[in-house]
């Protein structure tokens, strides 16, 4: 683990801490949130870039690593560093039939995206402070709504978050400690240009990702957004003081709640649109063949 540098600066001061703050959205509002005067603690297993003005604070390490996390909290602590927020972000993926992509992948998946960030929320709430109004987002999909197709393992992790922050936000609202989720569509990100195919046969071609389907879907999933949008909503949210899940773009938000109301009307969508895709994508596989 990298040496954090030590905090120059009033222990009184907003703290946010992010996992998975080294590229993409986690990047993003790492940036936001130094413009906004807050300290920002990130881990990541990457390098980040830091300032210098003792206000910006980076972890590297396996956020897989129990030890990772123990150490870079015990050093948030020694530091007095209040956390108002902890934006549980990082997260990994990949995309094809579950038999066909390797265990080993599919185990990086959860140990990633649900094992250390359930980890980490067991170190973390012992920190927060009634005082500081903490509140705590993890970040999800739209495999929230219903397993994505070709994203099994992916889809289980982000379901699983999503039910885990609902059972804590009623477990902590005595102690005065907000949850939610953000529940995110299509982004511009360098993760989305990560994620890999895999196929039967061992050749791995890009993946174009599954969409929502409906008039909407251009308003929600399909129209790729900007990571710079995120920041701002979490601000907006955490000062707003009020309790709900967070859904960028917002036009996802009728996405949710008719899945959850209806939830076979979201189902059979899936299932509709999955058989559409195959029956593209074997068109376009005979056509270049011929």
């Amino acid at each position: 683990m990298s040496k954090a540098p030590k905090a120059n600066m009033d222990s009184s001061g907003s703290v946010i801490l992010i996992s998975g703050g080294a590229s993409g959205i986690g990047l993003a509002v790492a940036g936001y949130f130094l413009s906004q005067g807050w300290i920002v603690v990130t881990l990541d297993r990457n390098m980040r870039e830091t300032s210098d003005s003792g206000r910006d604070i980076h972890f590297q390490g396996d956020i897989r690593s129990p030890e990772f996390l123990t150490q870079s909290l015990f050093e948030i602590a020694r530091q007095s560093l209040n956390i108002n927020i902890v934006f549980a972000n990082v997260g990994t993926s990949a995309a094809g039939a579950f038999e066909d992509i390797p265990w080993q992948k599919h185990q990086e998946i959860l140990d990633t995206n649900l094992r250390s960030t359930l980890a980490l929320t067991h170190l973390v709430l012992p920190l927060l402070s009634v005082d500081s109004q903490p509140l705590i987002i993890y970040t999800t999909s739209v495999a929230v709504l219903h397993g994505v197709p070709q994203m099994a393992s992916y889809s289980a992790t982000k379901a699983a978050i999503h039910a885990f922050a609902e059972a804590l936000q009623v477990e902590q609202a005595p102690n005065g400690i907000r949850v939610t989720t953000l529940l995110l569509g299509k982004f511009d990100t360098p993760a989305k240009n990560k994620i890999r195919l895999w196929q039967a046969n061992g050749t791995v071609r890009k993946w174009g990702g599954f969409r929502l389907p409906g008039k909407a879907e251009q308003q929600a999933y399909n129209q790729e957004q900007s990571a710079e949008i995120v920041g701002p909503a979490l601000m907006r949210y955490y000062l707003s003081g009020r309790q709900g899940m967070i859904c960028l773009p917002p036009s996802l938000s009728f996405y949710y709640r008719t899945s959850r109301l209806i939830p076979q009307v979201m189902k059979n969508f899936y299932h509709r649109y999955f058989r559409l895709n195959k029956t593209q994508q074997e068109n376009t596989k005979t056509l270049n063949h011929e």
